[in-house]
């Protein structure tokens, strides 16, 4: 089956054709980019503090990370937060007044890569079912994404079997990528076309600059692991063989892009005539996701979740959406205390 992106009803999504000429902006411009932007809205990028790299919203203070990896934590909190307030409700006059505790300004992501880009229009066929998400999609449309295309892989990385990276076709407002004193900048929106033709910063690129922007990303993907993730047919026993090692610490539900599974809670005040409805992050994982009444669970052994997660990154987002739910960040690689590598998982299902 042939994979292909989704497309999200909130951004022109598809970058510009190449044959329109592209902008370039100094590296020593990029943090008074960031400042006017920062007039009119709220500006988070990857800030590196005591060597982990996490976004944040910048201060004055703050210096943006142009040159990293990936995040330790992907940026998926900013749009499906680990917690969150859906609505408050109070009793009054023997009725139940329901208030709206959500709210969302104008916000800018800067250097989200290309994987996270990816991980995120995974995301937009889930909350855009049946039963809408409309918390996730308010975010999505008040959010302007400036992409950082990879020009060096990380140990982990293996973006390119999905071709989620390590360029960047479709999903962002703006991308950048490093060409040494400069970074050049692609238009994927009007939204990003308009915060291009606002600055002063951005002068024009040279067909040497877009032939060299080219070549780093091309020679950052040879670097990386690739297979034909088309023929992927998965090994059951061999997944089943892997759970066996998995200690159950969520890790890897917590950290990846395109993991949303969540959990709903009211919580009430000590007299009881007030409260919250609060969503926060849950994990497939955990053995209490599948527990029915009467203490049933289809999934109560540790291997049985184990292997559901692997099918659901790999084989059900796939048939259901036509994207696999995988996009090679090479995260639960990194942080997995058991070694479990989904790259191996990958590579076992093609032979």
């Amino acid at each position: 089956m042939k994979t292909t992106n989704p497309l999200s009803p909130y951004l022109t999504l598809r970058l510009m054709p190449y044959w329109r000429r592209m902008k370039k902006i100094k590296k020593a411009d990029v943090k008074k980019f960031l400042g006017d932007l920062k007039k009119e809205h709220e500006v988070f990028a990857p800030v590196d503090e005591d060597g982990v790299v996490e976004f944040k919203r910048l201060s004055k203070k703050d210096e943006p990370t142009l040159d990293y990896v990936n995040s330790v934590v992907s940026p998926k909190g900013f749009f499906l937060p680990m917690k969150e307030k859906i609505l408050g409700f109070r009793e009054a006059n023997d009725k139940i007044e329901l208030i709206d505790e959500h709210e969302v300004g104008g916000r800018v992501l800067f250097g989200i890569r290309p994987c996270d880009v990816n991980g995120l229009l995974v995301l937009d066929n889930v909350a855009r079912e049946e039963y809408m998400d409309p918390y996730y999609l308010e975010r999505r449309q008040k959010t302007i994404l400036i992409a950082l295309e990879c020009v060096k892989p990380g140990v982990d990385c293996f973006c390119r079997v999905f071709g989620s990276g390590p360029g960047l076709e479709m999903g962002a407002d703006l991308v950048y990528t490093d060409i040494g004193d400069y970074f050049l900048v692609r238009v994927g929106s009007d939204k990003g076309a308009k915060l291009l033709s606002g600055s002063d910063y951005f002068v024009e690129a040279s067909d040497a600059d877009e032939k060299k922007a080219a070549k780093l990303v091309d020679e950052c993907a040879k670097k990386m692991s690739n297979v034909e993730s088309s023929k992927l047919k998965l090994d059951l026993e061999k997944i089943r063989d892997k759970g066996s090692w998995c200690l159950n610490c969520y890790s890897c539900t917590f950290i990846c892009p395109t993991c949303y599974c969540f959990d709903v809670v009211d919580r009430m005040n000590p007299k009881g005539c007030e409260g919250q409805r609060i969503r926060c992050w849950d994990s497939c994982m955990n053995p209490q996701f599948t527990l029915m009444a009467g203490n049933f669970n289809p999934r109560n052994k540790k291997v049985d979740r184990f292997v559901n997660r692997i099918r659901h990154k790999l084989e059900y987002m796939r048939d259901r959406y036509g994207v696999f739910g995988c996009v090679g960040c090479g995260r639960c690689v990194r942080e997995c205390p058991s070694h479990i590598s989904m790259l191996e998982i990958i590579q076992e299902g093609v032979r």
